[in-house]
């Protein structure tokens, strides 16, 4: 047993006593850190009394709210740490806070948020909800703010000063596809579209080529301008018809003995011409073919179902034909994953979007050639045509800091907010300027399934 005098158990419990404050300290520090971080506070805690005793007033806190995570693809990752340097430099006194929600629990948490204590400033919201948003009075109308733009406008224009096209965020500096979404009956402009995306089919060039002896096959190919078949790019319109698309997908198919899907040794199959995805798509598997037969999964207003009409039984009756005639698909599994199987080469064509390209891209390593369509108009349609959507920015009605938030949104959605978000994420733009535009056509020599992209998401119908 050891023995301690009574000035060494005194000293001893002193040394208890500053180790137990210590770590209450540092447990209180953690905690505070933790809270801080989270509600987007740390820089102006540990440099707004810096800069009040510098004479400086606090940087304000933007709060953007968006999905696209870095945790995603580190492309996301570069662009938005683009953003808030960007945007920091040209307003010194703001300090830009992004928080990332995975889409899934996005409409949750954002419901929840725009009626609590910490709303953001503003936040990408997509088409699904931003409309019912607004009409629970969670939005601010962007009216009042694009009516004072227009005012400058002409105020400039009578004064015969210069306007520069690049930073107009109206109306008029967006392709119609895109400002669909954005807008009540009435006119009543809720969100300003950041991004414009189209439900699309993606080829596999390898096996498109492999096969091109087939001369519908390789009249898919666009042509250079010598005339000679350019196999690094389809055509936007590169099949005619559903007849014409079942025997593409028929003639890009491995089949057995029987007329069935061939399998190998370990009963996998071997190649397929497309691929349904029959798990958790919902809907999705069959709209871009409603919309490629001349209907829609709704009205435009969303009050009336139209899946049930001729057009809609006819789409329907298509994919049934594929999958139980054709066999062109791989067998329906709920562990089947249409993008794996296109990803590892064995699938021709697949149901994707128009912002899949850099997936495949680092999915495959950069191994798989593909391009993009439409879909091929049905019996009821007329032109190639899918789904086309623009997800938006808008301003919660209890934002801290509403006219900020418009002009970080005037920032990331003008002519040269889109040029930043085409560089870091090859991400098309609502805008029509953006088209015409060097950079645009460097994007397309760089990523050649761009090209198609624009045509693409114009000749889409509106997605509910």
């Amino acid at each position: 047993m050891i023995h301690r005098t009574p000035d060494q158990e005194a000293e001893n419990s002193t040394g208890w006593q500053r180790a137990g404050r210590l770590c209450g300290a540092l447990v209180l520090a953690g905690l505070l850190c933790v809270v801080v971080r989270y509600a987007g506070l740390t820089h102006y805690l540990l440099h707004g009394r810096m800069r009040e005793a510098r004479g400086q007033r606090p940087r304000t806190i933007l709060r953007v709210w968006d999905w696209c995570s870095p945790a995603i693809d580190e492309k996301f990752g570069e662009y938005f740490a683009a953003v808030k340097r960007e945007f920091e430099r040209t307003h010194p006194d703001v300090e830009v806070v992004f928080q990332f929600v995975p889409f899934g629990q996005y409409e949750q948490k954002m419901a929840t948020a725009l009626v609590g204590n910490s709303p953001p400033d503003v936040f990408q919201s997509s088409v699904y909800w931003s409309e019912g948003f607004y009409d629970r009075g969670m939005l601010l109308p962007l009216n009042p703010f694009l009516e004072r733009e227009r005012a400058a406008r002409e105020g400039r224009r009578r004064r015969g000063l210069p306007i520069d096209p690049g930073e107009i965020v109206d109306r008029e500096a967006y392709l119609d596809a895109a400002w669909r979404h954005n807008h009540k009956p009435d006119g009543t402009v809720f969100g300003i579209p950041q991004i414009l995306d189209a439900t699309c089919l993606a080829w596999n060039l390898t096996l498109l080529r492999k096969a091109a002896a087939n001369p519908e096959i390789r009249a898919m190919f666009a042509k250079k301008p010598d005339g000679e078949r350019d196999y690094d790019h389809l055509r936007y319109d590169a099949v005619r018809d559903w007849a014409q698309f079942r025997r593409i997908a028929r003639a890009l198919t491995r089949y057995d003995p029987r007329g069935r899907l061939a399998l190998d040794a370990k009963g996998d199959f071997m190649q397929a011409g497309f691929v349904i995805h029959a798990h958790g798509s919902g809907a999705g598997v069959v709209e871009p073919w409603f919309a490629a037969n001349g209907t829609n999964f709704q009205d435009a207003l969303g009050t009336k179902a139209l899946f049930a009409n001729a057009a809609g039984l006819e789409a329907t009756q298509f994919l049934l034909d594929l999958y139980w005639r054709d066999h062109v698909s791989p067998p329906f599994r709920r562990q089947l994953s249409d993008d794996e199987v296109f990803n590892q080469g064995k699938v021709a064509c697949v149901v994707a979007g128009t912002w899949a390209g850099k997936y495949i891209t680092r999915n495959t390593e950069g191994r798989l050639r593909f391009d993009m369509t439409a879909f091929p108009p049905g019996p009821h349609g007329q032109t190639p045509s899918t789904l086309t959507w623009g997800n938006m920015l808008v301003i919660p009605r209890r934002s801290r800091h509403p006219g900020l938030a418009w002009e970080y949104i005037k920032f990331i959605t003008s002519y040269s907010g889109s040029l930043r978000l085409l560089r870091y994420t090859e991400q098309n733009s609502p805008r029509k300027d953006v088209y015409n535009g060097p950079e645009w056509r460097a994007a397309c020599a760089q990523y050649p399934y761009l090209h198609n992209v624009p045509a693409i998401c114009a000749s889409g119908r509106k997605l509910r």
